[in-house]
């Protein structure tokens, strides 16, 4: 494929990426009342359609704004990194659209049992609305692009290690942050980091220096893309899942934030497990 013909579908990916915005932000400020109450989700009264068309509905600018902004950082990254190491533009839209599809009714479903039904904390008349499920989903498909990343570079063991690594340093984070993180709690992701760090550095690397030196430097660039995609997701894990669940007198739904973060990680695995299966099967025939 030309020069050409890679920037031109790289501009059509990020029109259609951003006809998204566009239209929820459309919807936010041109929506009748009326229709808005139609659209919108209740427990009390929960119906088939309204699992999907209450997330494009928002309480207030600021919410609209911070779901948006969201939503452009996530799917930003995720594509960046698609571009440039997985080139693999199908596989790229297939999980977008699979978790568009998906997301809205696995985070409603927990929603409602769990809070709805089982815990009872919310009323009849309670509703939900907003992005935010999704924008998870999207910080969930970008860590397990970092893992799918780096075990076509070293083996799937690795890519594993990865995504547990970078998801126990966001949970420290996370803690610390809100001053939660006890000694006992921090102790145990001191122990997995070190366990978890032995497939990448051999006794041998640290009896010699030289030798960890050489390797760090071989692997520099794919290193310093950990270090990177691996911090936005740590910062996103901080932003989706705060301690506090009222936000300016908003109640936050950590928990569909949660589900939609892991829903994101687990279709993105699966995808990739698919393609990866389907295109050893070709090369064996």
């Amino acid at each position: 494929m030309s020069g050409w013909q890679e920037y031109r579908l790289a501009l059509i990916d990020i029109l259609i990426l951003l006809i998204i915005p566009v239209v929820i932000a459309t919807i936010h400020f041109f929506l009748s009342d009326a229709m808005y109450n139609q659209l919108l989700f209740t427990y009390g009264d929960a119906s088939i359609i309204t699992i999907w068309t209450t997330v494009v509905l928002h309480t207030s600018n600021a919410h609209l704004t911070s779901n948006l902004l969201g939503y452009v950082v996530a799917i930003g990254f995720v594509y960046s990194l698609y571009r440039a190491e997985i080139r693999d533009r199908q596989r790229f839209w297939i999980t977008v659209a699979t978790l568009l599809l998906v997301v809205p009714p696995i985070t409603k479903f927990v929603d409602y049992v769990m809070l709805y039904q089982h815990a009872g904390l919310l009323a009849d008349e309670a509703t939900s609305r907003g992005f935010s499920g999704i924008v998870s989903a999207f910080g969930g498909m970008l860590l397990a692009t970092i893992g799918h990343f780096i075990a076509g570079e070293y083996g799937k063991e690795a890519g594993v290690q990865v995504v547990l690594l970078i998801f126990l340093i966001g949970l420290g984070l996370l803690m610390a942050a809100n001053g939660i993180l006890t000694l006992e709690v921090a102790g145990a992701i001191i122990i997995a980091l070190a366990l978890g760090s032995t497939l990448f550095v051999s006794r041998t690397d640290l009896q010699q220096p030289g030798h960890l030196r050489y390797r760090i430097t071989d692997n520099r660039k794919n290193l310093a893309q950990i270090v990177g995609y691996g911090a936005v997701v740590c910062l996103f894990l901080y932003s989706i899942i705060p301690i506090n669940p009222v936000q300016s007198g908003i109640f936050v739904n950590v928990l569909a934030h949660a589900v939609g973060f892991f829903s994101g990680v687990g279709t993105q695995a699966i995808i990739s497990y698919m393609y990866v299966s389907s295109n050893v099967t070709r090369i064996s025939v």
